[in-house]
């Protein structure tokens, strides 16, 4: 989400139906990137939707169901289906009914409640993964250039940290 267009506050506010949350699952609708999918971490940030994303949701299985149809459209035949259904000469476009066409196998109600507990903390832990890289590139990017110039020496650092 790093070089992402910002709306101010205001819009936001008109907007907030459509705000992300963590673990939203997108999938991208127009251009070079159509079909890519991805699992929203916000790393403390708000995002919303845009009209050339595709947001996935479920009344009746909540978040967890981002964590199949993720799985679901790592599947090759699967991912290409969605993107047969592009359009558009200058730009490929994918609409909403055409990523509903994608023939997928449901597994039972049961089954997919199962995967879903199975996975859940797995995919919490990554997310949880995702931020905290996000805060230690944050940090390296604060303290290097104060260690190149001088201004932090390492003398007090632990002994790990420093080459001998």
């Amino acid at each position: 989400m790093d070089d992402s267009q910002c709306i101010n506050d205001e819009q936001s506010q008109a907007t907030s139906r459509f705000k992300l949350t963590d673990g939203d699952l997108l999938m991208a609708m127009t251009g070079a990137t159509v079909g890519k999918v991805g699992i929203v971490v916000l790393s403390g940030r708000t995002a919303y939707l845009n009209q050339s994303v595709a947001k996935f949701e479920s009344t009746e299985f909540g978040p967890g169901i981002s964590w199949f149809l993720f799985c679901a459209f790592q599947i090759e035949n699967i991912l290409e289906q969605v993107i047969g259904t592009s359009q558009g000469s200058a730009q490929p476009n994918i609409s909403s009914k055409g990523i509903e066409s994608t023939k997928l196998i449901v597994p039972s109600k049961r089954c997919l409640c199962e995967f879903i507990g199975k996975v859940d903390s797995l995919f919490l832990k990554w997310m949880n993964n995702q931020n905290e890289i996000k805060y230690l590139a944050s940090t390296r990017n604060t303290l290097l250039p104060k260690i190149l110039s001088g201004e932090i020496e390492l003398k007090s650092a632990p002994h790990f940290f420093i080459n001998n």
